[in-house]
């Protein structure tokens, strides 16, 4: 799959609000921790597979956080679904 490190455009923002911030770094922890899916790339340029040791999914554990979010806080659901 081709990359598009071109013609893109990064934002960089200030997270002010606790929560928020906490949860930016709880999303972080995950992509930090997986150790299913990630990969390393090496100063030769060669990637490798990182060994699974623990057996953390950053997509498996993301989704478990967000059906988590949604049981404890059902009323977000409808104000997103609202737009």
């Amino acid at each position: 799959m081709p990359r598009n490190l071109d013609r893109r455009v990064e934002v960089v923002v200030a997270v002010v609000d606790p929560d928020l911030h906490a949860r930016l770094q709880q999303i972080l922890a995950v992509n930090l921790a997986d150790d299913m899916l990630a990969w390393e790339l090496g100063g030769d340029g060669e990637w490798t597979k990182i060994p699974t040791r623990i057996g953390v999914c950053t997509q498996r554990r993301l989704y478990d956080l967000a059906a988590e979010r949604a049981r404890r806080h059902p009323s977000d659901l409808a104000t997103l679904a609202r737009g």
